[in-house]
């Protein structure tokens, strides 16, 4: 016999029919058939649970960063406020014959950024 064919006799199947690489008897079909459900089935199951998981995993997480956010915030404030306001103070005081002015002026902006990216970060993270 060559593997790939089945060689049945009866009625069930012509002789020679093509069948793949196991013969096709009506309780393999079955089996084959209950496997794949089971599977089907098995996949929503899979999913919650991965979703629980990620869920447990990332609670501690955002609930550090929620409670930090306000002093995340107060601190980005009032770097980005003070440091714009004395370095605009130092621009025009001309203190020093070489001040950084917009090296100054973008540390203190970068700290409003930080703020958005902590605020898009919480935003991602507790979504649903």
């Amino acid at each position: 016999m060559k593997p790939g064919i089945a060689f049945l006799d009866g009625p069930r199947r012509a002789k020679g029919a093509r069948c793949g690489d196991e013969s096709c008897t009506p309780r393999r079909n079955a089996r084959t058939v209950f496997c794949m459900n089971a599977v089907a089935q098995l996949q929503p199951v899979l999913s919650t649970s991965a979703r629980v998981l990620r869920n447990v995993a990332l609670f501690p997480i955002i609930g550090v960063l929620l409670l930090l956010e306000p002093v995340v915030a107060f601190v980005c404030g009032v770097m980005m406020f003070g440091g714009v306001l004395a370095t605009v103070l130092f621009e025009v005081s001309a203190t020093g014959p070489r001040f950084p002015f917009l090296l100054v002026l973008a540390l203190s902006l970068s700290f409003g950024v930080f703020h958005l990216l902590y605020q898009f970060l919480i935003a991602f993270l507790v979504r649903d």
